[in-house]
């Protein structure tokens, strides 16, 4: 797996065999402290000796609900935190939609259904001021062709974004996302292959560490404002995590 090459993925968390080595060692830590928790042995077999399997880390809580309390160092905590979510990733298409160039292939702006103005005339007969009505029309030829004298027969112009809602953002943008995407558009073909490939290329967006950790399967929620917007959606009944897990984590 080479580092170097002429295009960049879209994956850019396991980007050589390093990456892959790492991400399969974390992944496979998780899994068989998760598998345990939920099992009749519990978090922490016991052998034949007495002694137990487990001694880097410490699991409370039942076994429909298991959370990892402490572990050894925090090397083995951020091993075990990366390793949950290259399992059991957050889908909410968060930090791919809002700041990758693939997004651009799966926008579609729509001003009538945003109910934002693009463009609107001004009204020679009244000083230039904003003309009524106009909204959303540039005149073909313009009428400045033939008098620019800006009299009653030549329009003065036009005014870009009058509401200020495409181009121009507040001092406290705290969700970073480009004013024109978080107005007027929409994130499109969510449901096919290519945007699940995208949307999915970052498996530890979302990660928190240290914080507590769930040793259980958790489906994104979809009802939070990113995921309503950006998050990949599932074909018939099947959940986001759930259809991710049947197969779509393969394009990555």
């Amino acid at each position: 797996m080479a580092s170097n090459r002429c295009f960049n993925t879209l994956n850019k968390t396991i980007v050589n065999s390093s990456d892959l080595t790492s991400s399969r060692r974390q992944t496979t830590m998780y899994k068989e402290i998760a598998n345990n928790a939920t099992s009749v042995a519990g978090p922490d077999p016991v052998k034949k000796s007495g002694s137990t399997y487990n001694d880097n880390f410490i699991v409370k809580g039942t076994a429909a609900d298991p959370c990892l309390a402490a572990a050894k160092n925090y090397e083995l905590l951020l091993d075990i935190t990366k390793g949950k979510r290259f399992a059991n990733p957050l889908l909410d298409g968060a930090s791919a939609a809002k700041y990758e160039m693939w997004v651009g292939n799966v926008l579609e702006a729509n001003y009538h259904e945003n109910s934002v103005v693009p463009i609107r005339g001004l009204d020679a007969s009244a000083d230039g001021t904003i003309e009524d009505a106009s909204d959303n029309a540039i005149l073909f030829p313009s009428p400045c062709i033939n008098d620019c004298s800006w009299n009653s027969t030549a329009y003065p112009g036009f005014t870009i974004d009058p509401s200020q809602n495409l181009f121009y953002a507040v001092c406290d943008d705290s969700d970073k996302l480009a004013p024109y995407i978080r107005t007027v558009c929409d994130v499109s073909f969510r449901n096919t292959n290519y945007y699940w490939k995208a949307a999915s290329a970052q498996p530890l967006s979302g990660m928190k560490y240290p914080a507590p950790l769930k040793l259980r399967f958790q489906d994104t929620n979809i009802s939070t404002p990113i995921a309503t917007k950006f998050a990949p959606l599932p074909s018939g009944s099947a959940t986001i995590s759930g259809e991710w897990c049947a197969g779509k984590h393969a394009f990555n």
